[in-house]
């Protein structure tokens, strides 16, 4: 039980830590304006599993 808890820890951090590392990088390419496009490009990749682009959204492959 304490190692799924710690799994489960360990999987949270990781995506919090993605995700400030993504706003970061999205924060210092829209300082230039040659790299906005990168920007809505990034954006648009990190977040494409969520919305379902990429075969569906995960969540959605679980239900019965």
């Amino acid at each position: 039980m304490e190692a799924a808890l710690r799994r489960g820890l360990v999987a949270i951090r990781t995506v919090v830590l993605l995700g400030a590392v993504l706003a970061y990088l999205c924060f210092a390419f829209a300082q230039f304006p040659w790299t906005r496009g990168a920007v809505a490009q990034m954006v648009t990749f990190a977040m494409g599993p969520l919305r379902g682009d990429y075969g569906g959204a995960p969540w959605r492959r679980f239900r019965g």
